[in-house]
């Protein structure tokens, strides 16, 4: 039987993953936008 503090890590290890899955899914749409080839030029 889980103890509770491997369902706290568990919980803990999905939640990472999670935001982990948003910040890839935030850069590929960051990189897919027409002006992210110019970024450095307008820097």
């Amino acid at each position: 039987m889980p103890s509770c503090k491997e369902d706290k890590e568990d919980e803990i290890m999905a939640k990472i993953d999670e935001a982990e899955r948003k910040t890839k899914t935030i850069e590929e749409m960051r990189k897919s936008l027409s002006i992210f080839a110019y970024q450095e030029e307008l820097l």
